[in-house]
């Protein structure tokens, strides 16, 4: 089915893009986003699907020029602490098991990024999170995330022993 056909009916208040793309399946997960895939974007508790569109975009469609701000959720900010911590945790978390850093710096670089980002952008303006609190969340995150998704070391193979020379003389038994 064709986008065109799948949005035929709906009241759709604006498009863009080519609208004879073929849709085989629909996806609110962005990990499994591809080609064919119709991304919906979800708002939740946890996370906003929202913040996940430019990532399956890229993931499932050829190299185009994307606007970003196509993809930002226009709804409400986070207004309790809980929900905004529980937002920058999970966004925290899908980052670094999908960026897989190398070492604690390129954590910290992430993770810092991650949460300057919304603070920065008016996100968290009404979830009463202080900067004391930010800074204990980030230090929170680190130490779970450190934890659970460290690099790995990669260790050598080992030597194969080598085979035991044999011996040309005739065995036998000793009585």
């Amino acid at each position: 089915m064709t986008l065109t056909e799948l949005i035929n009916g709906l009241d759709i208040i604006e498009t863009s893009g080519d609208l004879s793309l073929e849709v085989d399946t629909i996806v609110y997960d962005s990990r499994k986003a591809r080609q064919g895939a119709l991304f919906v974007c979800i708002e939740g508790f946890v996370t906003d699907g929202h913040q996940y569109a430019l990532q399956a975009q890229r993931q499932a469609g050829p190299d185009e020029q994307v606007n970003e701000n196509d993809f930002r959720y226009p709804g409400p900010s986070p207004r309790s602490k809980e929900t905004s911590i529980r937002l920058l945790a999970d966004t925290c978390e899908a980052a670094v098991r999908a960026v897989k850093p190398g070492s604690r710096e390129e954590m910290e670089t992430l993770v810092d990024r991650l949460i300057d980002e919304p603070m920065m952008s008016g996100e968290l303006d009404e979830s009463q999170l202080t900067f004391a609190d930010l800074r204990t969340v980030r230090s929170v995150f680190l130490q779970v995330l450190q934890g659970v998704h460290h690099p790995r070391i990669v260790y050598p193979e080992p030597a194969k022993p080598e085979a035991p020379a044999q011996d040309a003389s005739p065995q036998g038994h000793i009585l």
